[in-house]
């Protein structure tokens, strides 16, 4: 039987040697249809590159004045930011909006940063980039509704030229400025919620009531290309082998590798059945050096969940009994 069985797999190679090289035309269409690398905003807890990227600026203002801060400083750590290893903060003026327009130009005008930018503004995946500036102010509670508004008006203005001039110097053209100002920055306005019981003329108001934000995350490409989602499959496939004693680990390991939602879709597209049967025919009871197959489970649960997150998406797996489940229709 096993000499039947060399004999088998001997012809099996044969015939693979002998079929013809794919033409572009011939390949196949899940592979031709694939996507791409993506937009991805660094800074959550579930990007590959967890570190503290990103501008976040506090500017506070008089009150009732919404165009010139008195103090500036790192949204974070009060009166302070950083640029680099120094620190920078305190006293508002006009040689301080210079430089901090000249740090935030050269923040995105980094090769990794621009050139996302850049690729992604006009592409089936700009969405992405929806929301890496943020913009917003705070008014207190003193006056009237209709002042407060008007002055929390002005410190957003505020921000927005800085945002604005900021991009000008990188040598963004004015269109492609106001298209990311308009349509990938997110603005908030909040005033201080003060008791129904307190009267706002006896409240004196605090100065850390008063204030405007900017916030710019850093956005970079993630995604594997066409022939790093053949390696996924082909580890995938060599740790099922027959399907007898299926190395688990490994398939983990492969499906580790995936950083986009994109990725995803993509190792789905490879196999007939799907990604999802792939999974539930070779990941079933038993022992792994990671321990049981029930968290070999939940290993490729958090992995295709943090690599959906990473491009704004929700969940795509969930654990039902000893099954996984993995919805792709986002």
């Amino acid at each position: 039987m096993g000499h039947q069985t060399r004999l088998s797999e001997t012809n099996h190679m044969r015939k693979l040697m002998d079929l013809p090289l794919l033409k572009e035309q011939d390949t196949p269409k899940n592979i031709l249809n694939e996507m791409e690398p993506e937009p991805v905003q660094a800074g959550g807890r579930d990007h590959p590159f967890r570190q503290k990227f990103g501008i976040n600026l506090i500017f506070l203002f008089p009150e009732g004045n919404g165009d010139n801060p008195s103090h500036w400083g790192e949204e974070e750590i009060g009166l302070e930011v950083k640029f680099g290893k120094k620190r920078y903060g305190g006293i508002f003026n006009s040689d301080t909006r210079i430089q901090i327009v000249d740090h935030i130009a050269n923040y995105i005008s980094r090769d990794e940063m621009k050139n996302t930018i850049l690729k992604f503004i006009d592409s089936k995946f700009k969405d992405q980039l929806e929301g890496f500036i943020k913009i917003g102010s705070n008014t207190s509670s003193s006056g009237e509704d209709l002042d407060n508004y008007k002055v929390g008006a002005k410190r957003l203005n505020f921000v927005r030229k800085i945002m604005e001039d900021a991009l000008s110097k990188v040598g963004f053209k004015d269109t492609r400025i106001l298209d990311l100002i308009n349509d990938k920055t997110k603005s908030t306005y909040d005033y201080s919620d003060l008791s129904q019981h307190m009267d706002p003329k006896k409240v004196p108001p605090s100065s850390w009531e008063q204030f405007a934000t900017l916030n710019v995350s850093d956005v970079s490409t993630l995604g594997l290309e066409t022939d790093e989602i053949t390696g996924v499959e082909h580890d995938i496939e060599k740790a099922i082998g027959w399907n007898i004693n299926p190395n688990e680990d490994e398939i983990v390991n492969a499906l580790e590798r995936l950083k986009t939602y994109s990725d995803i879709v993509d190792l789905d597209k490879r196999f007939e059945e799907g990604l999802q049967k792939v999974i539930n025919d070779s990941i079933t009871d038993g022992w792994t050096s990671i321990g049981s197959d029930t968290k070999a489970r939940k290993y490729v649960y958090k992995t295709l969940n943090k690599a959906a997150k990473r491009s704004g998406k929700v969940d795509v797996a969930a654990i039902a009994d000893d099954k996984i489940t993995i919805s792709l229709n986002q």
